[in-house]
């Protein structure tokens, strides 16, 4: 039934048809026709889904900036720990990945 409804060489009587048989066909028939007399309505409403996924979007990045930021945080300041401890910088720089530069920094 529903290739007969999506077929578009069905003639129209036929597809009235199968509407009144199938009653799943009916309901995307009818939103269909919705669709067809109010494009600005779906328009916008498509507008506002993808508004919805690039705000979604803009939120996981934002959140893993912040995880990069705070782990990056956590390690320098097991840095700092590791360089009041007296161990070496060397050490430190192959333990943590930070650079020389960035451990004399702290």
């Amino acid at each position: 039934m529903w290739i007969c409804f999506l077929d578009k060489s069905t003639p129209e009587k036929f597809i009235q048809e199968v509407i009144k048989m199938n009653s799943d066909i009916k309901t995307v028939n009818e939103k269909i026709k919705f669709i067809e007399q109010h494009q600005d309505l779906y328009r916008q409403y498509l507008n506002k889904q993808i508004a919805i996924m690039d705000y979604e979007d803009a939120i996981e990045h934002a959140e893993e900036k912040g995880e990069e930021k705070g782990i990056e945080k956590g390690i320098k300041k097991i840095a700092l720990k590791m360089k009041h401890e007296k161990i070496s910088v060397d050490i430190i720089n192959k333990i943590t990945g930070l650079s020389k530069d960035t451990i004399q920094n702290l």
